[in-house]
């Protein structure tokens, strides 16, 4: 590996030996990016929850594994995910849960949920809310609702007339025709002027409003390990299979830089040893995002 310039650093365990920050990696430059990789050893039975401890610190989103688990009869790296689906399983500190493998012809895709229980993140959610708005629109209508007013006055003197109609007075005074003339006039002038007005209708409108809320909940994080599994040791790989995967890679990496932002760090590359084929993919990749910056690839 590297001189400790650029070793990786983890945090010391207060539980164990002094040299727990010890771990068989280093930061890895690219040509555009500071540190845009860690180059490490594949995990062995004693360093797995180091290996975990490391992905967790770095907050690493995505691991490339160039390595088989097994080549011929010789272990190349340890297994450092769990061996089924959807069962959480403990390395060291951090709870590490196999959410989906997907397999193809050079590689396969698993992606992954990790949390450290009992630790908590702040972090700035977008929501929305309704807020109710009054809004009072003029409908103009042929046949327009009367006011409350002007129905009971039409009501009293409907009834004021029907009160007359029954009574059996053959006469009526001055007074008494006065009245019902009154109220008859009343009750049109109501009419008339009713169909005048313009009624107001009372409808509630709701506005949707976008803010922000901090809440505290567990760090959860999900990441992808893409294992590219036909690439034995001493050999080279096919040239189409390892463009094909790095196209992936790169994929994977505007997703998870789009989804956290700038909480994303070095992407993981480590085969068995973590010299021979993790040297040959960091350069292959860094070249390759050169050319693509010139417009070249």
């Amino acid at each position: 590996m590297l001189d400790d310039f650029n070793r990786v650093v983890l945090s010391k365990d207060p539980l164990d030996e002094e040299d727990s920050d010890y771990i068989n990696a280093s930061y890895v430059d690219s040509i555009l990016k500071p540190n845009a990789y860690i180059a490490a050893q594949g995990p062995n039975e004693y360093t797995i929850s180091d290996f975990w401890r490391l992905i967790w610190e770095q907050q690493s989103f995505l691991i490339v594994m160039l390595t088989k688990v097994f080549d011929f009869i010789r272990v190349e790296c340890c297994q450092y995910w769990p061996m089924e689906e959807h069962k959480p399983e403990m390395y060291g500190l951090i709870e590490v849960i196999l959410l989906s493998e997907e397999h193809l012809a050079d590689f396969v895709i698993r992606t992954m949920r990790i949390r450290k229980p009992g630790q908590l993140v702040k972090r700035k959610v977008k929501k929305t809310r309704l807020v109710p708005r009054n809004q009072y629109k003029e409908i103009e209508d042929k046949k327009p609702e009367m006011l409350d007013e002007d129905e009971q006055e039409q009501t009293v003197a409907k009834e004021s007339i029907d009160r007359f109609r029954e009574s059996k007075r053959s006469r009526l005074s001055v007074a008494t025709r006065a009245t019902q003339e009154s109220l008859r006039s009343h009750s049109t002038n109501s009419v008339k002027n009713k169909s005048k007005k313009a009624s107001f209708v009372t409808t509630t409108v709701y506005d949707e409003i976008e803010y922000e809320e901090e809440i505290e909940e567990d760090d959860v994080r999900i990441i992808y390990q893409l294992h590219y599994n036909s690439w034995s040791s001493h050999t080279c790989p096919f040239p189409n299979s390892i463009l094909q995967f790095r196209r992936r890679v790169r994929i994977y990496q505007q997703e998870v830089n789009k989804d956290e932002g700038d909480r994303v760090g070095p992407t993981i590359v480590h085969c068995s040893n973590g010299c021979g084929r993790t040297g040959a993919y960091l350069c292959i990749d860094s070249n390759l995002q050169l050319a693509e910056e010139d417009g070249l690839y």
